[in-house]
């Protein structure tokens, strides 16, 4: 453009000279001249407008330039977004799975650690139970060593030294006929207190064992009250079994023997002379109960409270005629009504006598 408008300019020049030399106006050339004058305009107007547009043109690829620069740019910042989203959330899968993986190791040896707690504290409650049965059996010994040096060899030292009265002939027959019951009631005592002794040795190092059949209370109580008759007739105790009909129950028969030889043998062993005990039944729905109950001396308080939680000399006593006592036949009578199913009740006031009453389940 720059060389067309300096090709028209450099023309109009060599024109115009041309015409100076020759003074001669010819006709046209003024025409000519004026069409070169309006062409060179032209030409010059046109060469404007064309820089006009270029630099329209320069600015527009400039602007265009800088959006696509703009736009690059935000490519770039989303692409570096996107990988810097990817890159956290690895980051964050990979912190996650270290805390499950470290949560699961946690928990694995935590259950690792349960276990080999509950192995100790199973081991320790396995020795500690042995140390319990180790006790309970030297104290069983004990019990059984101290119930023969004290209370058999008693009635053991009495029937010797009364035989050997007899042996020498000291005494008349009617003195030998009385030493024979004595000598019946003494045996008797101490059958019934080898019995319970047994039983109650076998019970703690064992168990108990139940047999549950059914079975005639009415006539595994008369069976008893038969035996222990002669030791209340001894005592001029009124010994009384009351009832109509027969009473069937589910019990264990060899229990149910140990329980009320042991009641009744009590109730005749704390009643005075001249006194009453009394044998009967109630029911209670599902349970018989059967009724053993003296006019005796009763039960202290003190002793009511510790009845069936200790055994020996502690809650044990003499009989209102002096007679010795293992203290453990409570212990027995409670040991066995539990085996049975059933429950005991006591009710006694001092001076005014004791009841106990036993429930057992009714025979189906």
């Amino acid at each position: 453009m720059l060389f067309n408008k300096f090709i028209h300019r450099y023309i109009f020049i060599l024109l115009l000279t041309f015409s100076c030399f020759t003074g001669v106006a010819r006709p046209g050339n003024a025409d000519l001249l004026d069409k070169q004058q309006k062409a060179s305009s032209a030409s010059n107007y046109n060469s404007d407008s064309s820089n006009i547009r270029l630099k329209q043109q320069q600015a527009d690829n400039a602007r265009l330039v800088n959006e696509i620069k703009i736009k690059e740019q935000v490519i770039e910042f989303r692409n570096r977004l996107f990988w810097f989203r990817n890159l956290v959330a690895v980051f964050v899968i990979i912190f996650i799975f270290l805390i499950i993986r470290s949560n699961r190791q946690k928990t694995a040896l935590n259950k690792v650690l349960q276990k080999q707690n509950a192995d100790i504290a199973l081991k320790k409650a396995e020795i500690i139970q042995q140390r319990e049965t180790l006790h309970q059996l030297n104290h069983t010994k004990d019990k059984l060593f101290s119930v023969i040096s004290h209370d058999l060899r008693s009635p053991f030292a009495a029937i010797l030294q009364t035989m050997d009265s007899i042996r020498a002939g000291e005494m008349s027959a009617g003195e030998q006929k009385e030493i024979l019951t004595s000598f019946y009631q003494q045996l008797s005592l101490v059958n019934l207190m080898v019995n319970n002794l047994l039983v109650w040795a076998d019970s703690q190092q064992s168990g108990i064992k139940t047999d549950l059949v059914t079975l005639p209370i009415t006539e595994a109580i008369d069976d008893i009250l038969l035996v222990s008759n002669f030791l209340a007739k001894n005592k001029r105790i009124n010994l009384r079994h009351n009832y109509e009909t027969d009473k069937w129950v589910s019990a264990d028969l060899n229990h149910v023997k140990i329980i009320f030889h042991n009641l009744v043998g009590n109730a005749i062993k704390f009643t005075p002379h001249g006194g009453t005990i009394d044998v009967y039944y109630t029911d209670d729905e599902d349970y018989l109960a059967i009724h053993v109950k003296d006019n005796g001396i009763g039960i202290l308080p003190q002793k009511m409270e510790k009845l069936f939680k200790i055994t020996g000399k502690d809650i044990s006593g003499s009989g209102t005629n002096n007679e010795a006592g293992a203290g453990i036949g409570l212990g027995l009578i409670k040991q066995f009504v539990d085996a049975n199913n059933g429950r005991l009740v006591v009710r006694s006031k001092p001076g005014e006598g004791a009841e106990f009453i036993v429930y057992l389940e009714k025979a189906v």
